[in-house]
């Protein structure tokens, strides 16, 4: 729940035709309808180098029903004079104060239908938290910033704070001669006062209130070239340098997905700002994306390949919600998945359309595969859900992004790239300006495909979980598909079904053969050939679902990954196995074999996923006194992937290779305990340290992370001295998250506690300790501190992460789960979600817990007969 925030009216100036008055809780967060704004004007007076501000706001309004009352949204703000007019004059009225800023108004007289303007003066401290419009300084001055998604715009001005309420805005903005000022929309005019200057921005586009943006203080500026509207890149003072390759990503991810929709980009501009204290990641407001500054501000030559990666992948992600979202935007947050679903997949494919030697087709396989392991549990959520209250917008927000896109993925390639294109472009052009429901994407995408696929996306979107398809073979050559919702061992799961898209893929033993069925009963039988050797149920992995098959295929299918599989097949392989070791159709023990297996297969994309796959096996098996039997396997497992590729990179290998490397070095080093990539990250390290540009950027981090393992106090000290003086945000980054790494219990405790003391921006709080919780003993430490350290946490970060403190108990320990339990019960150790939070959590522990109690001992014994052996 965001904080409640009731604000008495002893301050109040007003005329006598208002009054505020006492709080009364909302019964409902969705506001009236009777009654809605058609334009809104914004008066800011804003100086970053304050602590608070003023403003007015006009707001042209619509009774579209006879009534007495209506609602607004205002939060942590005094209102100093609120007047209503309409074409009879002033309207008496009064103001009282409801939940989550919600400010109920009850009129005199009725309100005949027809249009008024309500105008509010008011005044408030700028937030700190970096939520609604809020203030942060950097190297001692202060910038303005504003992140509104979800429901932050009413912090920051008065407004009907609703996607559904999508109008023209115009912002009016008075600020210091010395400051800069942007938001969505260019200038109109200019007005020089003696010490401040006014600028009146333009009218936007329809928009609702969670897009809008304004950046306030001694900005910098880069123009950016080449683009179909003007743009520019705006960073706070002193990093206008790290703009080029931002700059160079921004015309052809732009330009692509112009030519894909078949439209111009539909914004006045396009301006990017870096922001240092911002958690989102990206905001997608148009004419004026927001980053934070790590993601945006590269340096060309230190850059790595995942930076590259995220850089373009965010830039696509986000310029595509400029049309998915902004040019049509979703009337209420059960349907967000309209707008991140989408953006994620379309950010994707143009990012691989554009730059595939970044490796993300990969990439956003193995993150699926974690997606779906928690999506696979009791406790997850369909991604499109019913929202209640403000914490049901951010409950499974992951799923809006991976198993959304993974959805839209599967139904693309089921009825054909050019068809979804068709009907994407349809919807686009359909409902431009306006507000959609899921129906609408249902219906228009089932035209252009000529077949109806209401039933795929219905049952995928709407229903939580995923199927599990199982093959089996009869006599005759007949194949059996069945399904069932997969569930983890031991779980009684509710009976469903889906409509399963599914591409059957099978040998005969001298060839093999595809084949497309929907699979939409329990089971389905398909006669395919008098001998089949193995078949896999989802040809090319673009389907979201887990597949079964008997043992022997498996096996036969893992023994020839390069003859039985494509990239994309072999790069979902391991993760689907895992899942049948999670369902108890596979023992821990045959797990392994066929994870060292795969792992001897050439392709960096099965070294990827092998190494994914050795986390799911430290997560569920590897208790601390298992860390050395477990690193001898991890060692003879990417032993071979280390000598293939080496520890540098050489002239004209492929990208994969140089994209996977840090992360084989990472896993050898830490969890492999190997001495000489251990020695070799310390040499590493320390030239990175003098010299950071004789250092490939790809392999900073893991060296800086693994030379901590065995790191002294005064390389702490140094770490520690990098981090506070960094003037490049990736270098920052690098350095602070691997301070957690050093193993001293005293440094550990130094570096908790100077997260505790609120040192650090909210944003990086927990960065800081990611790297402690790395074994059964970190995750006790870290879940302690927490206890000990609950409010100082929560005073710092962001509202819409306190709910999800329960994530910091982690690992297998029942005992630990039960002390939570405890904790999250307790007054002010919860907010609304923290509970379904926990649920997650639960499921994840008990899980771990029991995959570990059943397979635990035959993993063991794998490990210490392997360990023997070597």
């Amino acid at each position: 729940m965001r904080a409640r925030f009731l604000r008495a009216c002893c301050a109040l100036a007003v005329v006598s035709a208002c009054a505020l008055s006492a709080s009364v809780a909302a019964a409902n967060i969705r506001l009236d309808s009777s009654v809605t704004p058609v334009f809104e004007d914004v008066t800011l007076d804003l100086n970053s180098d304050q602590k608070d501000y003023s403003g007015t706001v006009r707001i042209e309004l619509r009774v579209r029903q006879t009534t007495s009352e209506f609602q607004f949204h205002a939060e942590e703000m005094v209102l100093d004079r609120v007047e209503l007019t309409g074409k009879k004059g002033p309207v008496d009225l009064t103001i009282e104060d409801g939940d989550e800023g919600l400010r109920m108004v009850t009129c005199a007289s009725e309100l005949a239908k027809g249009d008024y303007v309500l105008e509010i003066d008011f005044h408030k401290e700028y937030n700190t938290k970096a939520v609604g419009l809020y203030r942060m300084e950097y190297e001692g001055q202060g910038y303005l910033f504003t992140q509104f998604e979800s429901v932050d715009a009413r912090k920051a001005f008065p407004c009907w704070d609703e996607p559904i309420f999508k109008h023209e805005w115009q912002l009016s903005i008075t600020i210091p001669m010395q400051h800069a000022v942007l938001t969505n929309t260019p200038v109109e005019k200019q007005v020089m006062g003696a010490d401040t200057k006014t600028f009146r921005f333009m009218r936007t586009e329809p928009m609702p209130s969670y897009l809008l943006c304004i950046a306030e203080g001694p900005l910098e500026s880069v123009a950016i070239p080449g683009l179909s509207v003007p743009g520019r890149i705006y960073t706070v003072k002193g990093q206008k340098h790290l703009t080029k390759l931002a700059a160079q990503y921004t015309p052809p991810v732009l330009a692509a997905l112009e030519k894909y929709f078949g439209r111009k980009y539909p914004y006045k501009k396009l301006d990017l700002i870096a922001i240092p204290e911002y958690w989102p990641g990206a905001m997608e407001n148009p004419g004026a994306v927001t980053y934070a500054d790590n993601i945006l501000l590269l340096d060309t030559d230190d850059a790595s390949m995942a930076e590259k990666r995220m850089l373009a992948r965010v830039h696509a992600h986000e310029f595509a919600h400029m049309w998915f979202g902004d040019l049509v935007t979703m009337a209420w947050w059960d349907d967000l998945w309209l707008n991140e679903s989408f953006a994620d997949w379309m950010g994707d494919k143009i990012t691989e359309e554009l730059y595939p030697e970044l490796g993300l087709a990969t990439a956003e396989l193995q993150d699926v595969q974690r997606l779906m392991k928690g999506d696979g549990r009791p406790s997850t959520v369909p991604v499109r859900k019913p929202v209640k209250t403000t914490s049901d917008i951010m409950d499974g927000l992951g799923l809006a992004y991976g198993k959304g896109k993974t959805i839209l993925r599967m139904v693309e390639m089921w009825i054909g790239e050019d068809q979804f294109q068709q009907g994407v472009r349809n919807y686009i052009n359909k409902y431009e300006w306006g507000n959609t429901v899921a129906d609408d994407l249902f219906t228009t995408l089932s035209q252009a495909a000529d077949q109806d696929l209401t039933p795929i996306l219905s049952s995928f979107l709407e229903q939580p979980g995923y199927p599990l398809v199982s093959v089996d073979l009869s006599a005759g050559g007949v194949l059996t598909l069945s399904q069932k919702r997969f569930s983890p061992y031991g779980v009684e799961s509710e009976g469903k079904l889906w409509s399963v898209p599914v591409r059957l893929k099978y040998s005969d033993g001298e060839q093999i053969h595809t084949r497309s069925l929907m699979l939409d009963g329990e089971s389905k039988s398909v006669e395919v050939a008098t001998n089949v050797e193995w078949a896999m149920p989802n040809e090319s992995a673009y389907g979201y679902y887990r597949w079964s098959a008997p043992p022997d295929m498996i096996f036969k299918i893992a023994a020839d990954p390069e003859n039985t599989m494509n990239e994309r097949e072999r790069a979902v392989f391991l993760a689907n196995v895992g899942a049948l070791l999670d369902a108890g159709e596979l023992g821990g023990d045959d797990y392994l074999a066929v994870l060292g297996q795969l792992a001897r297969h050439p392709s960096p994309e099965v070294v990827q996923a092998v190494m994914s796959g050795l986390g799911d096996v430290s997560g569920a098996f590897v208790s601390d006194d298992a860390r050395e039997p477990f690193a001898a396997y991890v060692r003879e497992t990417l032993a071979p992937a280390l000598q293939r590729y080496g520890m540098e990179a050489r002239p004209d290998e492929p990208e994969t290779v140089s994209i996977m490397r840090p992360r084989l070095m990472r896993w050898l080093g830490d969890a492999g305990r190997h001495a000489a990539v251990r020695e070799h990250c310390r040499e590493l390290a320390a030239r990175c340290i003098s010299d950071p540009s004789s250092v490939d950027g790809s392999m900073a981090s893991t060296a800086l992370r693994v030379a901590a393992i065995e790191g002294t106090e005064a390389e702490f000290r140094t770490y520690f001295k990098k981090f506070e003086q960094s003037k490049e945000p990736t270098d920052r980054v690098r350095y602070l998250t691997s301070l957690g790494y050093f193993p001293q219990d005293e440094l550990q405790d130094e570096l908790l506690a100077y997260v505790a003391a609120g040192k650090l921006r909210p944003n990086e709080v927990f960065r800081a300790i990611s790297g402690i919780n790395r074994t059964d003993k970190g995750n006790d430490k870290i879940f302690k501190w927490l206890m000990a350290n609950y409010d100082a946490i929560t005073s710092r970060i962001p509202p819409p992460f306190h709910s999800y403190m329960p994530y910091f108990v982690g690992g297998c320990s029942e005992e630990r789960l039960a002390v939570a339990r405890a904790f999250f019960s307790e007054e002010g150790h919860y907010v609304d979600g923290t509970q379904k939070n926990l649920n997650k959590v639960s499921d994840r522990v008990m899980d771990c817990a029991n995959l570990r109690e059943r397979e635990g001992a035959k993993v063991m014994d794998y490990l210490e007969k392997l360990s023997l052996a070597n």
